[in-house]
């Protein structure tokens, strides 16, 4: 009985990680031939914010509402950017330089332009909702400083976790910031090796 009670427990967590692991089509088309893709040794990531970015990530305010600041859409907007960064960067950083180490120099630049990590509390009351991060992507050239891709519309998205089930299964998973970098970080190194349009995070 108890083997069947583990096999019964195990069964929600499998569902949860499969659910983080699938990630979206992105419809950006890489037109770097393959004998380039294969020749990239990138050695440097860039991680920024575009202006107008859109970021929804209510629960990384959670430290500054308990503060009581920021108070303003503009300090929330830096204090949710500022967060963000290193979860993004430590994600590409993980997958990206060690898939290409190549004999060409290359620096990959990567400037978000949607954030989109659904609070727990709507994941209980709608359902699954995926987290979203969308981005324009620059691979250049480390010896020319020529752009060798440039697309505006790369999409990591992974579903999430819901209902009350799920949302529970999540403290089993990384935090939902991590997931959705490490799912983009992989998209996007598996796009960049094959120029596929879809990709699995």
């Amino acid at each position: 009985m108890s083997g069947y009670r583990g096999c019964v427990l195990l069964r929600p967590c499998a569902v949860a990680l499969t659910l983080w692991v699938a990630a979206c089509a992105t419809s950006a088309t890489n037109t770097l031939p393959q004998a380039k893709r294969d020749a990239l040794r990138i050695d440097a990531i860039e991680v920024s914010f575009a202006p107008d970015a859109s970021i929804s990530w209510y629960d990384g305010l959670g430290e500054s509402r308990s503060s009581g600041t920021p108070d303003t859409h503009g300090a929330r907007r830096a204090f949710l950017q500022q967060k963000a960064m290193p979860h993004i960067k430590a994600a590409l950083e993980a997958e990206i330089p060690p898939a290409f180490r190549g004999t060409e120099p290359a620096r990959l630049r990567v400037t978000v332009r949607r954030l989109d990590v659904p609070p727990a509390v709507a994941r209980v009351v709608f359902g699954t909702m995926s987290n979203d991060l969308k981005a324009e992507v620059q691979v250049i050239d480390g010896r020319t400083g020529q752009t060798l891709i440039d697309v505006t519309d790369f999409n990591g998205i992974v579903g999430g976790e819901g209902g009350l089930v799920g949302v529970a299964m999540g403290q089993f998973l990384p935090d939902p910031i991590d997931r959705v970098s490490q799912s983009f970080a992989r998209a996007l190194k598996g796009w960049l090796q094959t120029g596929q349009a879809l990709a699995s995070g």
